[in-house]
């Protein structure tokens, strides 16, 4: 059975007040004692997928989805492409490097050569020397 938004907010609203003991979040919340015993763990993760979902389901619908999965995941612009240089920095690897920094070069209309390092199957021409001068 599906968890409505209300629900899924107000438990994790308890959860957090009641020092994240998944028992009496439950209990506050209206759950039976039973449940809130056997079933707390279960029921509060039903409660964050709700909430996940939920979230995820607005950002998709809203005009500008990127904006809106910045939020979600808390974090600008600026703080995405930071981490990414600091991921593209900390390896020494320069194959590596470029290949994480594809997608940028795309976006700025630079496309690498992924050919660059394969073989190709050209004919081989064999000659063979018959007399020495």
């Amino acid at each position: 059975m599906a968890m409505t938004l209300e629900k899924a907010i107000t438990l994790v609203g308890n959860y957090r007040k009641a020092g994240f003991k998944a028992g009496q979040a439950l209990l506050d919340t209206g759950y039976s004692e039973s449940m809130a015993l056997k079933k707390s763990g279960v029921t509060l993760d039903r409660a964050y997928k709700a909430i996940a979902k939920h979230d995820l389901e607005t950002a998709l619908e809203s005009p500008n989805p990127a904006q809106e999965l910045f939020r979600f995941i808390k974090m600008s612009e600026y703080d995405i492409v930071r981490e990414y240089r600091e991921i593209i920095m900390q390896n020494d690897n320069f194959a590596v490097k470029l290949k994480a920094l594809t997608p940028l070069l795309s976006e700025m209309g630079i496309q690498w050569n992924n050919d660059a390092g394969k073989t190709s199957a050209v004919p081989t021409l064999n000659l063979t020397v018959c007399k020495l001068l």
